[in-house]
């Protein structure tokens, strides 16, 4: 096994194994110099950042063979997810007890949150991860860094780079799944390129059946999308780069609405596209950039079609004034389009932070402010302040304190409950503190949001006076067994997620956990399980309808590399057919009993090969 590969950056044990065991596993912190990451806006070390962060990288997305962002998410601490259906599904995401719209989701530093959705969330389903580098898992309010809508934390999709590489993929499974990647790409002194393609089709399964009941005898609800992907960097002077990158995807699904056999036929189309100018001037690296995201979404069924843009452009200057002393100031301006209803806004922002690693890089403090203004909305100024002490390499504490801000949505503001004339942003606060001993991160968190922008279930929207509140407490461990060639890794969490009124929020777990465990003992041989249990957890609010949790799926993965160019590998996906319910469609008389649900689509099987020059 290579010792420097890197997997899930934080994933969690109960501190009874770690006692008994701690004294036979090899250290991870060793790789931290060498994990470079953009928590606070600018390139750092992973050790410098004060914030929870897990990376997720692209040799994890080869090994355990995730297909979309949704299946990296379901093992990271904190997070909770699912989908109304299968593949091309309405998805929806929670972190730390917080919904989609307080996610801010980049690409590249890209916006990927739609502005025509119900609540500006992210078309979660929609992203795949074949050209993806790493995913940056931020959790904590960052708007002090990001600006809004990054309330419960971020997710940045930092996608590869131009290298010499030729790569194909080929995949099959099951519902007649296809799978076709490829990507190349060059490098040299003056320029690099990445060129990445992909096609994924499914006739998949019926999105919602008859509770209890397999529903294996309903129609199907296909999904088929491609993706185009190049990156371009060219080094026409000293310190001194051009880069560009452009992405297209288009997807077709259906989904059922009501009952099985009632499918609802979409497409997505998205462009991003990125023209960035990097130089560096001594101590200062700066940066000049323009980039815009296009999304597209039509439901012919209700004739009805959802077009939005983001068009932004900024400047950013990283100054490294000291040894391991950095300040970082940036300006911005963005405009959120939605193009049919021809309604949109403008945000301009200026924004500062500040890392200092002082005594020998033991102790760490960054600093973020930003202001923010609207041109329809109060302006508001955000900040965020983090610490970090190692006593050894292998033990610290840290602690992060943050404001966040939520602007409604173009929909939200279209779409206005009657029990309101006007929406304002959310306003937010939140802090964490964790304790990392040898591995094991013990982190308590408390996030509180003013005025939440909620539905009064027609999809109109208000504010809701009053304070919601999401705290918890996550236990992350993760560990190299180099005695046995393998990486362990558990996580727990335990939350609460309520509203003003104090009444537990839908669709929220009690309590998750997972599992992992890698084994590598075999020549040129992985083998992989992940387990994920999720406690009680209610599909209405107020803990009423049905406790659809309490349950538990398992994965498994393995791959064979026949010699350094071709591998094989496979995957069954909930391997013990587990009947859970992702979410009820609508219930029996009694208010209890679920009627029909979404599927999950029992047990999946999927074999595929890779080949590279």
């Amino acid at each position: 096994m290579n010792p420097n590969k890197m997997r899930l950056a934080k994933t969690p044990i109960a501190l009874a194994i770690f006692s008994i065991c701690s004294a036979s596993f090899a250290a991870d912190d060793k790789n931290l110099d060498s994990v470079i990451v953009t928590a606070n806006n600018t390139p750092q070390n992973i050790g410098s950042v004060t914030s929870n962060v897990t990376v997720i990288t692209a040799e994890d997305i080869e090994n355990h063979q995730y297909q979309t962002l949704q299946d990296a998410m379901r093992q990271v601490p904190g997070l909770t997810t699912y989908s109304n259906g299968g593949l091309g599904t309405a998805t929806s995401l929670f972190m730390r007890g917080m919904g989609g719209k307080n996610i801010l989701v980049l690409q590249n530093g890209m916006q990927l949150n739609d502005p025509t959705l119900t609540d500006g969330t992210t078309n979660f389903a929609n992203i795949m991860l074949d050209d993806v580098e790493r995913i940056e898992i931020i959790k904590g309010p960052q708007s002090g860094v990001w600006g809004a809508n990054a309330s419960a934390g971020v997710i940045n999709i930092i996608t590869k780079k131009g290298g010499k590489r030729a790569n194909a993929n080929l995949e099959f499974g099951s519902n007649n799944q296809k799978k076709l990647a490829a990507s190349l790409g060059a490098a040299n002194e003056k320029a690099d390129f990445a060129l990445n393609f992909s096609d994924l089709s499914s006739d998949g399964f019926t999105s919602i059946k008859k509770y209890k009941t397999s529903g294996k005898g309903d129609e199907k609800d296909p999904f088929a999308q491609q993706e185009a992907s190049f990156r371009l960097g060219i080094n026409f002077a000293k310190q001194q780069r051009l880069e560009t990158f452009i992405k297209h995807s288009n997807g077709d699904s259906e989904s059922d609405y009501s009952t099985p056999n009632t499918s609802s036929h979409s497409t997505f189309e998205s462009t991003l596209r990125q023209l960035r100018y990097l130089a560096t001037f001594g101590k200062v690296d700066t940066q000049l950039y323009a980039q815009d995201s296009h999304i597209r979404r039509e439901y012919p069924a209700y004739s009805s079609v959802y077009e939005g843009k983001v068009n932004q452009f900024g400047a950013q200057a990283d100054w490294h004034y000291a040894d391991k002393q950095q300040a970082s100031f940036a300006v911005a301006s963005k405009q959120l389009e939605d193009i049919k209803n021809n309604n949109s806004y403008y945000n301009r922002s200026a924004a500062v932070n500040n890392t200092n690693q002082l005594f020998g890089e033991k102790w760490v403090i960054t600093e973020a402010l930003r202001y923010d203004e609207y041109n329809r909305f109060d302006n508001k100024t955000t900040g965020k302040i983090g610490t970090k002490y190692h006593f050894i390499p292998e033990v610290f504490i840290s602690a992060n304190y943050g404001t966040g801000y939520n602007a409604p949505s173009l929909y939200q503001l279209t779409n206005l409950s009657t029990q309101t004339t006007q929406l304002t942003p959310e306003s937010s606060t939140g802090y964490d503190a964790t304790l990392g001993i040898y591995g094991l991160e013990l982190t308590y968190f408390n996030n509180e949001i003013k005025d939440e922008l909620v539905t009064d279930g027609s999809y109109k929207y208000y504010n809701q006076k009053g304070t919601s509140k999401y705290q918890g407490f996550e236990a992350n461990y993760k560990r190299t067994l180099d005695a046995i060639d393998s990486d362990l890794s558990l996580n727990f969490t335990q939350q609460t997620a309520k509203d003003n009124a104090g009444k537990w929020l839908a669709r929220r777990p009690e309590q998750q956990a997972g599992l992992g465990f890698d084994y590598y003992g075999l020549s040129r041989t992985h083998f992989g399980i992940q387990t994920k249990y999720v406690g009680n957890l209610y599909d209405k609010a107020d803990k009423k309808g049905a406790n659809i949790g309490n349950y538990s799926t398992t994965d498994l993965v393995a791959d064979y590399q026949f010699n350094p160019h071709v591998s094989i590998y496979g995957k069954v996906q909930n391997l013990f057919n587990e009947d859970y319910t992702p979410a009820v469609v609508s219930y029996e008389s009694d208010g209890v009993t679920p009627k029909y649900v979404y599927n999950n689509g029992g047990t999946l099987l999927f074999v595929g090969v890779r080949g590279k020059l």
